[in-house]
């Protein structure tokens, strides 16, 4: 007996110990605060994109693969939060965080149904239930639950409570929080919530399986009323009110996928995630993008490529720049995002043949070494020295121009002085200086490009190269783009001096000039606008690729029209393809006119020859007013027209003991004679040593001037057979109307003024000859390389 009572008290000391421990050990758990971060519901919070008005373009889900953002109380309706006190807890501000009378009242209601059928859970036992998710729903959950529920109260505030609830709720579809679920059923903000669309929301927060909008609006609606009717009983509203509400359409609105701007938010959220790692932060990113030019962009695509149809064009791409700050307002990736057939390829990031597109920068840099838009460059046949062989450019128009300004080699696009002027200026230099306007894709050294880099054979995208042309309109000063307005973004980059002010002033002047284009694209092409815009367009070999670029003092927009698949467009040009749609985005996003461009100190104005480039002599038959860089005005008179005493008998130059007669002629150096023979212009009267070399020249016997005896050429296995051709050349008899390319003994093509044609390489050694009536030249023998 002494024994038993001996381990009763054991056992009572035990107890007593272990309620001692536990008590403690509550004591402590109820004294120690809530994580903020874990009440506040981080995880559940989505991280918003929007456009610079606030427009939303994507919501990047949490974690927990819902929705939600933090509204403080101060942004919610005061009817929402009246009406979800009155549905889920009357007595919210008079309890601990248990609500005895409800609690009771939820017992009794469970025994006589038999099951559960009310919880009698307060707000923040709901709050406590969201914070602290229980796997299992049973007795020892609940009193959890309501000592986590005490813990809420003793270190938060009923506002700070009740502010988390509401953020913390589920809505059901994919949103927590009423500010989440305001913007899905009613498209709006949590703040200019009805009295009866408060009551609404509120009614699904019972439920939101039972009483979802979308699925069981009827049960909802009736939920609304009794939530209407108990805040009239409850005094929280007035009849009035209570009679308004009723009466008021409840309609929610049509779930919208909110996925704008496809490829430019992929771009954004491929930063971010490379800036913060692997997981997004939640929260909202304010992007540059005009959603309301962007859908223009987007409409204008569409338009053009369906009037393309018939030319195989099948995707384009849209950037719009702002020229000051480098915002991307708008970008269009390709026709469409959802495509199966690669429509989430961003064509404004990848790398395509920008083709003329890259010319300005070669002219600003021969600019920039002295040369000026009255410059003279040669636009005649001639091959390149290259690492991969002789390179032989040829123009769009497949014509040669002779002496040319450089503002008309520019203007018009011609190859040849593009590619000489490379060559002046080296491949190197002009590497450097893409690179140095941020186009970085261009990865290679200048020995793999070459001079062909001029004519723009190497790869760049069309972001890049957009924002390139903004050096040129920011008067050769870089800086990258913009995507966002968060703190620490682009807009800190250091800007960079690219070209010198005067040199790229001078390359805007000539983009704008229409007259300057109109040899090749004609007095009304699609890139005259109303207002001052440089422009310039470009494509790729074989039609792949078609870029229009141009900025004004607002703007810079560049264009790309072409297929993913890299097959070659059907004959569609710069102003049938990219040109249009470039004009109708300028004209769109350039809503008033803007103010004409900046001319920057050390600009100068001088009269000259526009056959030469120089002073005007007394003999000139013209002159215009042409643009320098200080410094670089031409302090030669015109060396082209001169006056010559000429000897009426034999039409040469006259000698001082010979009867002549004083005329004005075009006197160019000998390399243009052949050129100027082929397009039927008369040379200058020579002295007789000269004439005899002119016919030896321009004999009565025609001859082959390319290619030359023993000339070898290579097929490169990597380009289309359709563009590896040489151009035949040779000279002819005076007053020769029609002449024939002999090949191998067979007669290859007949041909008229300029007698020049277009052969395509076939392997094997061949014999050339050309025929003028009976005449005959002499054989030229020359080999193929397979």
């Amino acid at each position: 007996m002494g024994r038993k009572r001996l381990a009763g008290w054991l056992l009572l000391a035990v107890a007593a110990v272990l309620v001692q421990l536990l008590g403690a050990g509550l004591a402590l758990y109820l004294a120690i605060p809530p994580s903020p971060a874990l009440v506040r519901g981080d995880k559940l919070a989505a991280l918003v994109v929007t456009d610079r008005n606030g427009v939303v373009l994507r919501e990047v889900r949490s974690a927990e693969y819902g929705v939600s953002y933090w509204a403080g109380l101060d942004r919610i309706s005061p009817w929402f939060l009246e009406a979800v006190l009155a549905a889920e807890d009357r007595r919210f501000y008079y309890h601990c965080g248990i609500d005895l009378p409800a609690l009771a009242r939820a017992v009794l209601a469970n025994l006589r149904a038999g099951r559960v059928v009310s919880g009698g859970s307060t707000i923040t036992q709901q709050l406590a239930r969201s914070v602290y998710p229980a796997r299992r729903r049973n007795i020892l959950a609940k009193v959890v639950e309501m000592l986590q529920a005490i813990r809420l109260e003793l270190h938060l505030s009923k506002r700070e409570i009740l502010e988390a609830y509401v953020n913390r709720v589920w809505f059901g579809n994919q949103v927590y929080g009423v500010d989440a679920a305001a913007r899905l059923y009613f498209d709006r903000t949590p703040d200019r919530l009805s009295l009866a669309q408060s009551c609404f929301l509120a009614a699904v927060v019972r439920s939101p399986a039972e009483y979802d909008p979308y699925r069981r609006f009827r049960r909802a609606r009736e939920r609304q009323r009794w939530i209407l009717a108990a805040m009239l009983e409850q005094g929280r509203i007035g009849g009035l009110e209570y009679e308004a509400a009723l009466a008021e359409s409840i309609v929610p609105a049509v779930p919208r996928n909110r996925f704008r701007a496809p490829h430019f938010v992929d771009m954004v959220l491929a930063a971010k995630s490379k800036a913060q790692g692997s997981r997004l932060k939640a929260g909202t990113v304010r992007t540059t993008l005009d959603w309301c030019v962007q859908q223009q962009c987007e409409d204008l695509v569409e338009a053009q490529l369906n009037r393309l149809v018939d030319y195989h064009v099948t995707n384009a791409a849209v950037v719009v720049l702002d020229r000051r700050t480098g915002d991307v307002v708008a970008m269009v990736g390709s026709r469409d995002y959802f495509s199966p057939d690669a429509g989430q390829v961003n064509a404004c990031l990848s790398p395509r043949q920008p083709g003329s597109a890259v010319k300005p920068f070669v002219y600003a840099l021969a600019f920039e070494q002295g040369l000026a838009p009255a410059s003279i460059v040669s636009d005649l046949p001639g091959y390149f020295s290259e690492l991969a062989g002789d390179y032989m450019p040829r123009n769009y128009d497949r014509a040669f121009h002779g002496p040319v300004s450089c503002r008309t080699a520019l203007g018009s696009s011609y190859n040849v002085p593009a590619v000489r002027l490379a060559e002046q200026v080296g491949p190197a230099r002009l590497l450097d200086v893409l690179r140095r306007c941020g186009i970085t894709s261009l990865e290679r050294d200048a020995g793999y490009y070459g001079l062909a880099l001029a004519l723009g054979t190497g790869d760049v995208s069309l972001l890049e190269l957009t924002n390139a042309y903004r050096v040129l309109a920011n008067c050769g000063e870089y800086s990258p783009v913009r995507t966002t307005f968060e703190t620490g973004s682009e807009t800190t980059s250091s800007r960079r001096r690219v070209f010198s002010p005067q040199a790229a002033f001078l390359v805007t002047d000539i983009l704008c000039d229409n007259e300057a284009r109109a040899p090749s694209f004609g007095s009304f092409s699609c890139l005259c606008l109303p207002f001052a815009c440089a422009v310039k367009t470009g494509t790729s070999k074989d039609f792949r690729d078609n870029w229009t670029i141009g900025y004004t003092q607002d703007y810079v927009v560049g264009v790309w029209v072409g297929n993913f698949d890299g097959s070659p467009m059907h004959r569609v040009s710069g102003v049938s393809g990219a040109g249009p749609l470039f004009r109708d985005v300028m004209l769109t996003v350039q809503r008033e006119e803007p103010a004409g461009f900046s001319e920057p100190a050390g600009i100068v104005r001088r009269p000259v020859c526009p056959k030469s480039g120089q002073i005007p002599g007394r003999f000139c038959s013209g002159t215009v007013i042409e643009l320098f860089a200080s410094g670089d005005e031409p302090c030669e008179t015109c060396a082209v027209h001169r006056v010559l005493r000429v000897n009426p008998e034999t039409g040469e130059l006259a000698s001082a003991c010979q009867p002549g007669v004083e005329r004005v002629f075009e006197v160019y150096p000998a390399e243009y004679w052949s050129w100027m023979a082929d397009n039927g212009m008369p040379l200058p009267p020579a002295s007789p040593e000269e004439s005899r070399f002119q016919e030896s020249e321009l004999s009565d016997r025609p001859s082959v001037l390319f290619p030359d005896e023993d000339d070898v050429f290579k097929i490169d296995p990597d380009v289309s057979r359709d563009c590896q051709a040489v151009l035949l050349k040779g000279l002819v008899p005076p007053g020769t109307v029609e002449a024939a390319w002999i090949l191998d003994g067979q007669e290859l093509a007949r041909v008229q003024a300029p007698f020049t044609l277009f052969w395509n390489l076939v392997p094997g050694r061949h014999r050339l000859q050309l025929a003028a009536g009976t005449k005959v030249s002499q054989e030229v023998s020359f080999l193929v390389l397979p």
